[in-house]
């Protein structure tokens, strides 16, 4: 018996936020311990949600978000944060039991 794959293009998946929120936390479900991963994870999400406008929303240009966003990039700690937050992610830290005032 033959099987045959198909290529998908994961962008072609994500149209809204709520969409980029769950393929993010897919990706860091799969591998959360492979950083190049996520990357790719985040550029394939620009790519759904559209690089323009995002790299627009975000304050940088859309070259530099392509170049940031792929698996060889080297995004800014401020770039992948903004990008989550615009995902409707947060960075938690699952261990600590009370909440602290920023």
């Amino acid at each position: 018996m033959t099987v045959e794959l198909m290529n998908h293009d994961i962008a072609e998946f994500i149209e809204t936020k709520e969409d980029a929120a769950m393929f993010l936390q897919a990706a860091f479900e799969e591998a959360p311990d492979d950083p190049s991963f996520i990357q790719h994870m985040l550029g394939q999400i620009g790519r759904g949600l559209g690089m323009s406008a995002l790299a627009e929303e975000l304050g940088v240009t859309r070259a530099s978000l392509y170049k940031s966003l792929n698996r060889d990039g080297n995004p800014s700690f401020k770039t992948i944060y903004e990008l989550l937050r615009y995902c409707g992610g947060e960075i938690t830290f699952p261990n600590v039991k009370e909440k602290v005032a920023a």
